[in-house]
């Protein structure tokens, strides 16, 4: 099962909301682009990823390289603020995440709740 995934505008925010089971790094990054893409097609500043949903088959070889290559393409046009609802289990992978994002300029925080996600995004 690949993922599947549903973009909406929330309050001036982007939302995707993303289910499944990714089994390899090439899905996630065509996930990411496309969500990107939504972003750009609705001039949003903001997005939350609601990933508490999304499985992986097999833990990612390189977490690392995977997380570099989705900032960057979070990163490409234009700086956002991105939020990343993830599972307390999922939180030690967020990290990676949100700390390569800052190190590359990007505002990304990972959560566990969504309401503190949304008043991060809007603060």
């Amino acid at each position: 099962m690949s993922i599947e995934y549903n973009c909406t505008i929330v309050d001036g925010y982007v939302l995707v909301t993303a289910s499944g089971t990714s089994e390899e790094a090439s899905e996630m990054l065509h996930f990411i682009d496309a969500a990107m893409e939504e972003c750009r097609l609705n001039d949003a500043q903001m997005m939350m990823f609601d990933l508490r949903e999304l499985f992986y088959g097999r833990e990612y070889g390189g977490t690392y390289d995977l997380a570099v290559q989705c900032i960057k393409r979070m990163n490409r046009e234009r700086p956002l603020r991105v939020a990343l609802l993830v599972r307390p289990e999922r939180m030690e992978y967020a990290r990676v995440y949100e700390t390569i994002g800052v190190s590359h300029g990007a505002r990304i925080k990972a959560f566990e709740r969504p309401t503190l996600a949304i008043v991060w995004l809007k603060s």
